[in-house]
């Protein structure tokens, strides 16, 4: 579906451009907290889209732990 065609664009458009994992986390968090716009609420973000970024930031070369908690806690600032 939608979320599925969109980590693929956002996982190659990263896998080309060179990018160093740290920065590439970065720029990924930023597509993430601002991509919750497009939902009608945050349950349906985080349900929809934190696996799939999760697993591009891991094959980025982020640390799994690192990625999860970074991702959690942009889901809670997402709510305040």
């Amino acid at each position: 579906g939608v979320i599925a065609f969109f980590s693929g664009k956002i996982a190659a458009a990263f896998a080309v451009s060179g990018l160093s994992p740290g920065l590439a986390f970065g720029l990924l968090g930023a597509i993430y907290l601002y991509s919750h716009y497009f939902f009608a609420s945050i349950g349906a973000h985080v349900s929809a889209m934190y696996v799939s970024f999760l697993t591009v930031a891991v094959a980025l070369g982020v640390k799994p732990l690192g990625a999860a908690l970074m991702l959690g806690y942009l889901s809670s600032v997402m709510g305040g």
